[in-house]
Parts: C-alpha cells; structure tokens; sequence
C-alpha cells in the first residue's frame, strides 16, 4: 500500500486540552480529562505518539486545569519537543481562546480536541488532508444519530461544506447532517480571517467555540472528509468514558484470560465466582449497599484482591456482586507482599500466611478483624451498572 504524502511543514498541530471535565467527575477530580487512561496510556499521550507516526512534528498542547500535571505526564512519555501553551481563563473559557492562544504562531493548523479517543487508522486520512496547507478541512464521523448533539455540518456531492451548526437539542432534519469529529484542518486563508474574529470576540469579552467565525459565515468553510470505519470517540461522562474504552479495542471487554484483562488505571475486571472472603462480612450493610448501587445505577469503588483471588477490601461489595448475579467487578489486584496487615482484634493474630491458610480452609475471620494498609487509596470508577451486567462469563 502506499505510504499518504507527508503532512505540509506549514500545517503545525494544537491540542485543545485546557478544560477540567466536570461532567467526568469523580474520574477528573485530581487530573485533567486528557491524562485519563486508555489501555495503558493517557489519552494525550496516545494521540501524541499517533500525530508522530503520521509524520506531524510541530505541536502545540494548550493547557488550563492542573496544567503543570499535564505537562509532566506528557515529558515523562518521551514528547519533550512539545510546546505549551497555558491558558489562564480556560474556567470560563469554551474553547475560542485556547484556539487563539495556541495558533499564535501557525501559517496552517490542525485543531484536535486532545480529550477524546481517536483510531491509528484516522490519521493517514488526516494527514494526507495535511498534505495541503491551504485547505479547510473538517472530519466527520458519519451521519448523525438521534443520541448526537453539538458540531454537525451539511456537505454537498463535492464535498464542500454548505453549512456548519452546533446543535443542543434533536431534530429529524439533523439526519442529512454529518457529526463533527473533534478535528478540523484551518488552511492558511481560513486562519487569518478565523484568528481576527477570535481575536475580535476575546477583546468584547464574548465566549464561543472556536467554530464562531464559520457559524457567522465570515471564514471560509472549505471542504469535509469523512472518517468511515475510524470514527473517533468523544465521551463527557463516565459511562460514556467506559463505552468509548470497550469500542477502542478489546483490551477491557471480558474475553480471555481475566488476568489479561485490563481497565484504567491498573485496575482489572475480575470473575466474581473465582472470589474469596478472608473474613465475614455484615448482612445488613450488604443488603444496604445492595440497595444504595442499584438506586444509583454505577459501581464506584473496585475492591482489592490478590492474584488468588482473595478479597483484601470489598468483603460487602463482593457479596453485592453476588446477589446482583454479576460475572465481574473492578478490582486492584495487589501482591501481599506490597500490603501492610494487622488485626483490629486482640484475641486474633493477622499475618499474610495466616489469611491465605484461613481463605482457602474456609475458617475466616470473624467481621471487622483483618486489617490492610494500601499505599494509595483506591481510585473510584463510576462504572455503569447496566454495562456490569453485559459482561457475561465465558
């Protein structure tokens, strides 16, 4: 197969990563959205090392909520030739200044939404688009569906854009329409017109999207380019968050080996039926938490277990997991020998041998006497319940 034309010198790169994410919470409350993990990488990390393979070398990342943290984590992965740019006001901020904060310098730029998931097979279309710095081109994914909002446009048999809108609520007309794809090449021309009226509605203190000048009509609107089989995947909640993992590839769904099976942040989904409890548990709160899970419809705190199995923290959620007849549940899976253990029970001795031998004779612990000390406290996930209950056991 041919190799796509390399992207032109003059199309540099800018990541929009300034914003905090509050939709995602409790998964942003300590990190920008953009260092959430998929499959082992932060997800600006990964969109970084896919931009260097398609040949793209200049790139700007304008950053705002925990900034410094993003920068650390983006040097720390090997992208030292990055520039930042930090955008003081990203809290009120759309995203129109971080634009003109982060095209300061470009002839041609390639705006890309640095919080979303995006297939390696996406970039030799975006980059043989780059091949010409003088064109506008914005990537779609697709058609629109009734459960799509936000940036959609209207193409012509040419593929010339007719129209760009951003939409809140759904109509049938959006069905002619095609979704935004959180990536749009701005050509040389379409640049400096876009960078004067951002630069206009900055200094009237108006907030917009970045999109302003072409919802106005007053930029250029230049061509479309479909990302077929490749969409990318955008997601502003936790369950939107998890679906967006499952359908990046296989590495979280339940297929093989549960060892093998990996979510973000180290953690893993785990067959409840290969559990064990190292101690009793209560039945009153686990019927009370029971009750409280299913109200609110999401798993948030994984339990920690050994490679065996045995359940370290989380004796009441590994029975809640139980009754709801699941076949996973998040967990961190910890070796013993990196876990502080003692006895909450004078007339009881607590040792990592004596766990194991009890776990696995049967002859637990009573209630609330085996204690553990993590070194980090476990993170919560916010997993749908419902795609829990997909998961079925091989």
């Amino acid at each position: 197969m041919p190799r796509p034309p390399a992207p032109d010198h003059r199309v540099g790169v800018v990541l929009l990563a300034a914003g905090s994410g509050r939709r995602l919470a409790p998964l942003t409350a300590r990190r920008p959205k953009a260092l959430l993990d998929v499959h082992g990488r932060p997800v600006i990390v990964r969109q970084l090392d896919q931009l260097r393979a398609a040949g793209f070398g200049d790139v700007t990342i304008v950053t705002g909520f925990r900034g410094d943290q993003l920068r650390r984590a983006v040097e720390r992965a090997g992208h030292r030739d990055v520039r930042f740019v930090h955008n003081d006001g990203y809290a009120t901020d759309t995203n129109l200044r971080s634009a003109l904060l982060g095209t300061a310098r470009a002839e041609a730029v390639l705006l890309v939404e640095a919080d979303m998931i995006v297939p390696d097979a996406a970039w030799p279309i975006v980059a043989r688009g780059a091949a010409d710095a003088g064109a506008t081109l914005w990537y779609t994914n697709g058609t629109v569906h009734p459960d799509q909002l936000g940036g959609m446009l209207v193409q012509d048999r040419a593929r010339r854009v007719r129209e760009l809108t951003i939409e809140r609520t759904y109509h049938p007309a959006m069905r002619r329409k095609r979704k935004l794809a959180g990536i749009v090449q701005i050509g040389t021309e379409a640049l400096a017109v876009a960078r004067r009226r951002w630069r206009a509605l900055a200094d009237a203190g108006r907030d917009a999207y970045f999109h302003a000048p072409w919802l106005e009509g007053r930029a250029p609107l230049g061509g479309a380019r479909d990302l077929g089989a490749a969409p990318t995947l955008c997601f502003n909640t936790p369950a939107e968050y998890y679906r967006a993992l499952l359908k990046a590839g296989p590495t979280m769904a339940p297929r093989g080996p549960w060892r093998d099976v990996r979510m973000p942040d180290g953690l893993a989904l785990v067959p409840v039926r290969e559990l064990r409890h190292i101690e009793d548990y209560s039945r009153r709160r686990a019927q009370w938490l029971r009750g409280k899970i299913e109200r609110e419809g999401v798993w948030r705190v994984p339990l920690a277990v050994d490679p065996a199995g045995l359940v370290m923290d989380g004796q009441h959620r590994f029975e809640v997991a139980r009754a709801l007849g699941l076949a996973f549940v998040p967990a961190a899976v910890l070796d013993y020998r990196d876990v502080a253990v003692w006895s909450l029970r004078d007339n009881y001795t607590v040792t990592r041998h004596e766990i194991v031998r009890r776990a696995m004779s049967g002859e637990i612990y009573p209630y609330k006497t085996a204690k553990h000390g993590f070194r980090t406290p476990m993170p919560e996930v916010h997993i749908p319940l419902e795609l829990l209950r997909s998961f079925r056991a091989a």
